[in-house]
């Protein structure tokens, strides 16, 4: 649902990863937001560095085997997501605490 009319109220869930909207005739409009909104918007770069620093990630070596090289991919997918759930519980500290800096989002 989008709103026709002007948006008066924006409301954040108490889980932070969606928010409410309220128009003018009073309809209300859920809206999800995705995790790796927050993940890259607050620990993004220190992401890319621990990934960037990460042996899992480095270009096939030249006596690498192909099986090698697949396993290895398979290990940093699995890196990867264990990277961003951590990071993602970051934020949910940070939520709780309310030590999230006023920083904007723009859509």
């Amino acid at each position: 649902m989008h709103h026709e009319t002007p948006v008066l109220d924006v409301k954040w869930n108490n889980k932070g990863d969606e928010f409410y909207s309220c128009d003018k005739e009073g309809q209300i409009a859920r809206w999800s937001v995705p995790k790796s909104l927050f993940v890259d918007f607050y620990f993004g770069v220190n992401m890319n560095n621990d990934i960037h620093n990460n042996e899992l990630f480095q270009p096939k070596s030249k006596g690498e085997s192909k099986d090698a090289y697949k396993e290895r991919q398979v290990n940093a997918e699995a890196y990867e997501q264990k990277l961003f759930d951590t990071y993602y519980q970051k934020y949910l500290e940070l939520l709780k605490t309310q030590a999230i800096t006023e920083k904007a989002f723009c859509f």
